[in-house]
Parts: structure tokens; sequence; C-alpha cells
């Protein structure tokens, strides 16, 4: 009994009330900026091109919602990408042309 005292001291046990559970499913169920970024490449069919910038990449909320605002350019055109951080879907995306003028 006593070997089991020591134990559960020094390596506690994960319970919801520990760790709560909306941390998890969080974390369970996000896609990294990496991947929105890779699926808003993929999308514009520019994931080979050599030439593109990113200008912009942050988690934000929209109507309750986790979204990666994604923002790149590749010289021409600018192309803004809405991605579900939870599923990865494109909820929006707009392609520009940028004006060198």
């Amino acid at each position: 009994m006593v070997a089991a005292s020591f134990y559960s001291q020094k390596h506690p046990v994960k319970t919801p009330e520990t760790e709560p559970m909306s941390n998890i499913a969080t974390l369970e169920n996000n896609i990294s900026i990496d991947e929105a970024k890779n699926i808003a490449l993929s999308h514009s069919n520019q994931q080979s091109n050599p030439n593109i910038i990113f200008t912009s990449q942050k988690l934000d909320y929209d109507n309750g919602q986790e979204i990666y605002e994604i923002e790149f350019n590749d010289g021409v055109n600018e192309y803004d990408y809405d991605i579900s951080a939870n599923s990865g879907a494109i909820i929006n995306y707009s392609v520009e042309n940028l004006d060198n003028d």
C-alpha cells in the first residue's frame, strides 16, 4: 500500500478533474497552422511555387468557430483563406491581382 501511494504521488493520473476535457478535445481535433497553409497552397495550386510569400497567418474566432486566416502572394496575385481550425475545411477564400503600378 505504501508503494502505491508513493507511485501515485510521483505519477499522478490525469482525470477529467485534473485536465479539462475542453482542452483535450481542442488539442486532438485542431489542425496545425502548417496544415492550414498547405491546404490553402494546394487549393490555389501554388504548393510548388517558389515565389510564395506568407504575409499573414493567425488563429482567430469567427461566429464562435476557430479559424486560421492565411494570406500569401506569389508576386502576381494575393490569396486570402479562412480555414476551419477544427476540420481543415475552407470556409472562404479570395484571389486578387496585385496592382504593381
